[in-house]
């Protein structure tokens, strides 16, 4: 993968564009249009056969940006991307704030009893009667304790939802919302309360939101990526990665499964910190939102 990596890098691949489908580099390269360099600096008037106007703007925006960005990061490593809001945003459509709000991420593990997976640590970030982030979780190393752990988050979560009426739950991508579902179906536990919380809109992917309301100078728009936007210091936790946790608990189920092994801390530091980013990338979203024009765009549901 490193290697890979190196590789894009070093021949400004076209596949480093965030979004871009590989039929879209396979009609560009056709049109000599090879490095991501060049996609960003395309004339207008160079058309690009059988690619449709509205997705060559898209690419070459997203070109622009990333290569701003790269342009950037070479003078100051910790530089923010380059990144501008959409003209048609759904941003305004953002609930508003609560004291209540709850910002969750989980960790699973595949490679559980023959691949039946396990959702192993499931982590909340709310905000304390202080107003400072604090964070809670819920561990499960076998099925029965996976149940507990579902039926935990949930019990909490729904009492939050409760006690505070205009608040969600807010997470980044579908994992969250997935796993949920299924893991209730699974264990025939608290399918009333999920389909509540999910017939109530009170679970919020923040992922879309980004999505379609930004076009930022990454090569993807992973949380990790999306962060540089509102951190200005690089992650420290010993786990950095989604995959690095799952080869982290791999290793530790496979030497003996001790509950004291610092290892556990570490994944749990991770997911901690993924909790918390999705709750300061929910603050910057409400600061972009503060920025638009009014009038406020007609409603989009962005799920």
């Amino acid at each position: 993968q490193s290697y890979a990596d190196s590789w894009v890098k070093e021949t400004d691949h076209l596949s480093q564009v965030a979004n871009i489908h590989h039929t879209h580099i396979k009609k560009l390269q056709k049109a000599g249009v090879i490095r991501l360099e060049e996609l960003a600096k395309l004339p207008a008037v160079k058309k690009i056969p059988a690619l449709a106007s509205e997705i060559r703007a898209r690419l070459v925006e997203q070109a622009r940006h990333q290569l701003a960005t790269q342009k950037a990061e070479k003078k100051n490593p910790s530089a923010q991307p380059s990144y501008t809001p959409l003209p048609e945003t759904i941003l305004a459509q953002l609930p508003p704030p609560d004291a209540g709000d709850i910002f969750f991420d989980m960790e699973g593990y595949p490679y559980y009893r023959d691949h039946t997976g396990l959702e192993y640590l499931f982590g909340a970030a709310f905000r304390d009667l202080s107003g400072k982030p604090s964070f809670q979780s819920w561990w499960a190393h076998d099925k029965a304790e996976e149940k507990k752990a579902v039926m935990g988050f949930l019990d909490w979560a729904h009492a939050r939802l409760q006690k505070h009426p205009g608040a969600h739950i807010y997470h980044y991508a579908s994992y969250e919302k997935t796993a949920l579902g299924n893991l209730c179906t699974q264990h025939a536990t608290h399918e009333k309360i999920l389909d509540d919380i999910l017939r109530s809109r009170r679970l919020v992917d923040l992922y879309p939101v980004v999505r379609k309301s930004f076009v930022i100078g990454r090569e993807n728009y992973s949380l990790k990526s999306v962060e540089r936007l509102y951190r200005t210091a690089p992650r420290s936790t010993a786990v950095a990665k989604a995959g690095d946790s799952v080869v982290q608990y791999h290793q530790w189920s496979q030497s003996g499964s001790d509950p004291t092994s610092p290892v556990l801390r570490e994944i749990e530091d991770y997911n901690r910190d993924d909790c918390i980013s999705t709750l300061e990338l929910f603050d910057w979203l409400h600061t972009e939102k503060a920025k638009l024009p009014a009038p406020v765009p007609p409603y989009r549901d962005w799920e």
